[in-house]
Parts: structure tokens; C-alpha cells; sequence
């Protein structure tokens, strides 16, 4: 037994990670490296559909357009007075306190 466990060992140690080649054609590639460098540019802006597996690409500035237009809506969101990090560190030193 601690003999296949030491060569198991020494073939895991072994290893040497290889990064997988790509199967992507050219045309592939490229149309990735464009795409990539558009999100990098903050001109578009891609996540996935809610429901339907989907992937939405969207142009960024009118994200952040309504993204700013639902979070100044000040029926569903408040502006704070602290940083979420300052109050959670309040509580969790009233916390200690009481314990």
C-alpha cells in the first residue's frame, strides 16, 4: 500500500499542467479578441439571460444608464449614511460586546 502511495505521489507531483489547445479557427479567434476588446473598451456588455440559458449582449452605456435610473428611484433604494463594511463591523462589535 505505501508504496502505490508513494508513487502515486511522486506521478501527481509529476504533473505538468498544460493549458489545452485551442480549437478555434481563426476567424474564431479573432471575432473573441474583438469582442474581448470591446468589453475592455466598456462599449458592450454581456452577462446571461435570466431564464433560457441566453447570452445577452447589450451596449454598455445604456446599462449604466438604467442600472443609475433604477438605483436613483428613491421608492425602492436609499442612499446610506455608511459603507455596508462600516455596519457590519458595528454589529459584529455589539455582538462581541454582548457575548
Amino acid at each position: 500500500y505505501d508504496e502505490i502511495k508513494i508513487r502515486l505521489m511522486g506521478f501527481v507531483l509529476n504533473l505538468e499542467l498544460k493549458t489545452p489547445q485551442s480549437n478555434l479557427t481563426n476567424a474564431e479567434r479573432r471575432g473573441k479578441s474583438a469582442i474581448l476588446k470591446l468589453i475592455d473598451e466598456e462599449k458592450i456588455f454581456v452577462t446571461r439571460a435570466d431564464k433560457g440559458g441566453a447570452i445577452l449582449v447589450l451596449d454598455y452605456e445604456k446599462v449604466i444608464e438604467v442600472v443609475n435610473e433604477a438605483l436613483s428611484n428613491e421608492e425602492n433604494f436609499e442612499q446610506l449614511d455608511k459603507t455596508p463594511e462600516t455596519m457590519i463591523k458595528e454589529v459584529q462589535n455589539t455582538v462581541k460586546e454582548v457575548v
